[in-house]
């Protein structure tokens, strides 16, 4: 009887190390949507169910944020950077933010910040504009890409396969030293986005 009560204790106890064994954390990524346009929060909100499936090379397993305001856009980052699982972390900025020198202002904030991790964000501006003076504005100010913006709120999911189908290697990890510097160009042509030179 003590023989099989050990038995049994043993298969307990076995089980119960199996249920709370965990494997190593699944590494996310995580894009943080900046626009003031609520439509487009609700869209992608609405929408990232069926289109996040559809990422499935350097931008699985990820996730959307969102923020309305540049302080919002910081604090997001900030959160992002404080989790040990974050593998990539890109920022997407409308250049109107809620204007164009507001937008071009949060994108310098970014690129002069005393932070390391957070100067090195990718950072994607997309625009309704496609004038060349504003393009070369973004260019000056160290974004990675430039996106055209079309009245449809479907152009961000666009841009994010863009970014998915393109090498991994060449954008910085959080903690990374820093290799993002003004104006740089990604080692590819991503054919659908128009990355600054």
């Amino acid at each position: 009887m003590a023989g099989k009560k050990i038995a049994v204790a043993k298969k307990q106890a076995k089980a119960k190390t199996k249920k709370t064994e965990k494997g190593p954390a699944q590494r996310r990524n995580v894009v943080i949507f900046a626009d003031d346009q609520p439509r487009w929060h609700k869209h992608v909100e609405r929408t990232k169910e069926s289109k996040l499936p559809k990422l499935k090379n350097i931008l699985t397993n990820c996730e959307i944020r969102s923020a309305a305001d540049a302080d919002e856009l910081m604090e997001a980052i900030r959160k992002a950077l404080d989790e040990v699982d974050v593998d990539l972390i890109f920022v997407f900025l409308d250049l109107n933010f809620p204007d164009i020198q507001t937008g071009l202002a949060t994108l310098n904030r970014l690129r002069r910040n005393s932070d390391d991790r957070v100067r090195q964000i990718p950072v994607f501006v997309y625009s309704i504009s496609k004038d060349q003076s504003e393009v070369a504005a973004v260019q000056t100010r160290g974004g990675n890409g430039y996106f055209h913006k079309v009245d449809h709120p479907d152009t961000f999911w666009e841009a994010l396969q863009t970014i998915d189908r393109s090498d991994a290697s060449q954008w910085p990890r959080p903690g990374q030293a820093a290799d993002v510097i003004k104006g740089r160009r990604p080692a590819n042509d991503l054919a659908s986005a128009q990355f600054l030179q």
